[in-house]
């Protein structure tokens, strides 16, 4: 089962006493950061959880699977994940 953002908002709302817009907001902003960060071309750090970094691949040769036909695979811009050592040590003794 997937956490949604409403999920986190509504955990935000409890540990804070805040209304559901205001929790809501809160947590997609803090997503808009990210997201305009990695944009950016920044890594971002959260500490205990891990890092998101954005990589670029690169250019490659690939084919069409009905055809045979080669062809060029443009490069493309994309976003991975570390995990950080303390979530990764919580997940592996889950």
């Amino acid at each position: 089962m997937a956490v949604l953002v409403k999920d986190i908002a509504a955990v935000v709302k409890e540990n804070h006493n805040l209304n559901q817009t205001q929790s809501l907001a809160i947590v997609k902003d803090v997503f808009g950061a990210v997201a305009d960060a990695l944009v950016a071309g920044e890594d971002v750090q959260v500490t205990n959880f891990g890092t998101f970094k954005p990589h670029t691949r690169a250019e490659r040769k690939g084919r069409n699977p009905q055809t045979g036909e080669e062809l060029l695979i443009p490069a493309t811009k994309t976003a991975s994940f570390k995990l950080g050592k303390q979530l990764r040590d919580a997940i592996k003794n889950s």
